[in-house]
Order: C-alpha cells, then sequence, then structure tokens
C-alpha cells in the first residue's frame, strides 16, 4: 500500500463519462489517485452508482465543459490536485485554457500533453505525447 503522500490527487474535467469514471475509479483503487471529479454532479453520481463505487471521491458541480477546464486549472494553481484529467470534453476547449497566459500554467518552459491508450487487441497500455502540443520539438525541448 502506498503511502498517502505518494498519492497524487488528479482534477477530472467534464467527468461525467463512463470510461473517464472507470479510468480513475481503477487507479484509486490500486491507491494511485484521489480524483477531484469536476462537472456535471447529478451525471457523475448516475455513473458512479452504476460502476457500484463506494469510494470516496470529491464532486464539483460545474456543468459548463470550458468552465470546468478553467476550475481544474484554478485547483491545480491553489495546490489542491497535482494534474489535469480530461474526461467528456474537446481536447481544445481543454488546451485553450491552459494555455491562456491568465491561466498560469505557463512556466516558461515547453508544455506536454500525454494520452494514455487501452488497446483490447494489444497486451499492454501506450502512452503517446506531445501530439499536437510540440510536433517537432527542438533539442532544448526534449530535455524539458
Amino acid at each position: 500500500m502506498k503511502d498517502n503522500n505518494d498519492i497524487k490527487r488528479v482534477a477530472v474535467v467534464s467527468a461525467e463519462d463512463m470510461h473517464t469514471l472507470e479510468a480513475v475509479i481503477m487507479a484509486q483503487r490500486d491507491g494511485m489517485v484521489k480524483p477531484i471529479l469536476i462537472g456535471d454532479a447529478e451525471k457523475i453520481n448516475e455513473y458512479l452508482m452504476e460502476l457500484k463505487f463506494e469510494g470516496e471521491s470529491e464532486i464539483i458541480d460545474e456543468p459548463d465543459n470550458e468552465k470546468a477546464a478553467y476550475r481544474a486549472i484554478e485547483i491545480i494553481n491553489d495546490k489542491k490536485a497535482d494534474f489535469i484529467m480530461k474526461g467528456k470534453l474537446e481536447t481544445k476547449t481543454l488546451m485553450k485554457a491552459i494555455v491562456n497566459k491568465e491561466s498560469n500554467m505557463r512556466t516558461g518552459r515547453a508544455m506536454s500533453h500525454v494520452a494514455f491508450l487501452e488497446i483490447p487487441t494489444y497486451h499492454k497500455l501506450l502512452a503517446l505525447t506531445d501530439v499536437a502540443m510540440n510536433t517537432e520539438p527542438d533539442l532544448k525541448q526534449k530535455k524539458e
């Protein structure tokens, strides 16, 4: 079992999605994350009941996808979460909020985007990075 200090807090934007909730619940059960679910609270609770989830999770009711993305950024800036996970919203909506200068997410270093894929016919999880953000990184960006 992991020490509570090792468990990362994840802000899940537009969490009202069955696949997203399944993934985050599995990670929570494995002691990897503590989720903060942001989205349509009624739908999130319906899916959690359908998944027979009995654990603890914080839910922030914000059904508007754009506002949910900015709420996740606020949570990151307040150090209440360690990273953001995309739920049921378009990537461009989430990324627009993240790269916004007022979001305080820019550090002067290269930003990175990671997508995890589970393919039923492949034997392991795949991780893709920077398929849309850093399509031709220079050596400095690769090091970052």
